[in-house]
């Protein structure tokens, strides 16, 4: 079913690349000297945003890569590495398991995007490959990964996207005893308005589902992004989904590099070096089902299942106190006499400790705090008498 999933998007992006008569012909030159390779400039930005439905808060750095263009169109390289941070207390980006660690995630697209002859539309495709590893509270680590494919049309005004996010090779795994993970197969449409020059909204619809029975569904999603300058951008985010309700998310980006500016461009002519949206990894954690003999009822099995929800992370604290001597010795001499001084200190060393357990088994722990005080201390000499007539 993914394969016919991915052919068939893959159709749609071909036959939209062959429909040349939306885009311009490279042969044909407007009174404007500058082309695609003046406007799409190579860039990198610092990316940052909150937990999200099916991803938890990240930090990262992407870059925007101009491949070959002509006068019209260009092929670029657009990656992306962000760490993943761990979920907050009682809020898990997975619904019923937290984050753990700080896994490094990898995006990676290529595409390319066209111009129209009077530059009034541009139109792209890209195809792209993730991977985000997971700790498990083991400590071993598992990996997901991800195909994603995306159409993109941007007028004036508007703008047009399409994607789809198709797991690749093993997309559910445990992660314990009494939970399993999968990743979420995503497609989605958004819809994008400028309403200034610094203001932009968008609404989308996505489908999701996933290899765990009860996935399936829909959701809608709106979002607000105002560019506080030429290169920095705040955005906020809000989804609505029965998988995960609704959640809001609030994300900045950064850019460094050849910045076009924006009284010479319009939104079109900034597209050309958009880094692509729609990236994440999104998963999903459950608790597993147990299988029952074919004599238990089904309220006896629902039962059973219930009772294998593994507990969240239980976290507490604790105080760890030690003492050590240090001696230290000075001497001092005269022609006659000598002086060794003795100095003992106890220097007491108290730390606060953070231990993170999940089914049992500890998956973190840390050092929250450290102090030192010095409780005790002592002088004592030796005389020597170094006269020789």
């Amino acid at each position: 079913m993914k394969k016919n999933k991915i052919v068939a998007i893959s159709s749609l992006a071909a036959l939209s690349v062959n429909n040349i008569p939306l885009l311009a012909d490279p042969s044909l030159k407007t009174l404007d000297s500058e082309g695609v390779k003046d406007y799409a400039p190579f860039s990198w930005n610092l990316i940052g945003g909150s937990q999200e439905a099916g991803a938890p808060s990240n930090f990262g750095v992407n870059f925007f890569i101009p491949l070959t263009s002509d006068y019209f169109s260009l092929y670029y390289l657009d990656f992306e590495s962000s760490i993943f941070l761990p979920d907050l207390n009682n809020n898990y980006s997975s619904n019923v398991s937290a984050q753990l660690g700080r896994p490094v995630t990898t995006s990676t697209r290529f595409g390319r995007r066209w111009l129209t002859q009077d530059k009034s539309s541009m139109f792209g495709v890209n195809l792209g490959f993730d991977t985000r590893p997971v700790e498990r509270s083991s400590l071993s680590t598992i990996s997901f990964n991800q195909m994603a494919v995306g159409i993109e049309l941007v007028k004036e005004n508007i703008d047009f996207n399409v994607y789809g996010l198709i797991p690749t090779g093993d997309s559910k795994q445990d992660l314990n005893s009494r939970r399993e993970m999968s990743v979420l197969e995503t497609y989605g449409i958004d819809l994008g308005i400028n309403h200034t020059d610094s203001l932009k909204s968008y609404i989308g619809y996505y489908y999701q589902n996933s290899d765990i029975s009860g996935t399936e569904g829909s959701g809608f999603k709106g979002s607000l992004e105002y560019e506080i300058t030429d290169n920095i951008t705040l955005d906020t985010t809000y989804t609505h989904d029965d998988l995960f309700s609704s959640r809001v998310k609030a994300g900045f980006k950064i850019t460094f590099g050849e910045a076009v500016k924006k009284k010479y461009t319009s939104p079109v002519i900034q597209s050309l070096s958009e880094k692509v949206k729609n990236r994440k990894i999104r998963t999903i954690t459950k608790a597993k089902v147990l299988t029952t003999s074919s004599s238990t009822s089904q309220e006896s099995s629902s039962e059973s299942a219930e009772a294998a929800a593994a507990s969240d992370p239980v976290c507490s604290t604790s105080t760890e106190t030690s003492v050590r001597t240090e001696t230290s010795t000075t001497t001092s001499s005269t022609f006659y006499t000598s002086y060794t001084y003795y100095i003992r200190r106890q220097i007491r060393t108290t730390k606060t400790l953070e231990v993170c357990t999940v089914d049992g088994q500890t998956t973190n722990s840390s050092t929250l705090s450290s102090t030192e005080s010095t409780t005790n201390t002592s002088t004592s000499y030796n005389y020597n008498y170094n006269y020789r007539p």
